[in-house]
């Protein structure tokens, strides 16, 4: 668990330049992420099967190592931790994985001293285990600062088309739901690089993503030669 939690720290999730390009401080007047955000994130090596098992035990051994104390505070729960939403469209957690549920993971995070981070998607499409809060960008962000959660990382899988303009309104509104709840949580815009994200990014989030993920998936294994 240690040597994994090692290898997959990642600093600076994103890269925010949060201070150089004359953002539109309505959005980022929150002053989060003025330095690269550094934690861990389920997805590399746990993708589609975090649970709440191994979230408490990556946080104890962030601790126990010292690298809480070296500056890694955040520990990112990525997708896959709801299994859709109810008649009233309130987010459905997934108790198999989470039996404990996202507040009480999000109150053990905060008891070890460091942040939660909690991620969805723009679009419409919420089905098992991917969420996505189009047409629910309020509602999805007030639970989410209910929890007492301190980072939101946003995905760009079902975004109803995928330009520039396109990310730039969508994202503008999950920026003002966010600052309309009065809590401070670094907003993570996960566009997965491209679409000119320099020239709407920077006047929208904390920080954005600049490429593709990250793939430890050995090359003659993605070509399909081994």
């Amino acid at each position: 668990m240690k040597t994994k939690l090692l290898m997959l720290l990642i600093v600076g999730f994103f890269s925010p330049l949060t201070t150089v390009l004359g953002q539109n401080t309505d959005v980022i007047k929150n002053k989060l992420a003025l330095t690269p955000p550094m934690g861990w994130s389920s997805w590399n090596t746990f993708k589609k099967n975090p649970t709440e098992v191994v979230i408490k035990q990556t946080v104890d051994a962030m601790v126990a190592t010292g690298l809480k104390d070296a500056g890694y505070l955040y520990v990112n729960i990525d997708d896959f931790w709801s299994t859709g939403r109810d008649a009233n469209g309130k987010i459905i957690v997934d108790t198999a994985r989470f039996p404990s549920g996202m507040k009480a993971l999000a109150d053990y995070i905060h008891s070890k001293g460091l942040k939660a981070g909690i991620y969805t998607n723009i679009g419409s499409k919420a089905d098992y285990a991917t969420l996505a809060s189009g047409g629910y960008y309020q509602q999805d962000i007030n639970t989410f600062a209910e929890w007492g959660y301190d980072y939101v990382k946003v995905d760009v899988n079902f975004a109803p088309v995928r330009t520039a303009a396109a990310y730039n309104k969508e994202f503008t509104e999950v920026a003002k739901a966010i600052q309309n709840t009065g809590r401070p949580m670094v907003f993570s815009i996960c566009n997965q690089g491209g679409r000119d994200y320099q020239s709407w990014a920077p006047y929208i989030g904390n920080s954005w993503r600049v490429g593709p993920d990250i793939d430890h998936t050995p090359k003659e294994k993605r070509l399909g030669t081994v």
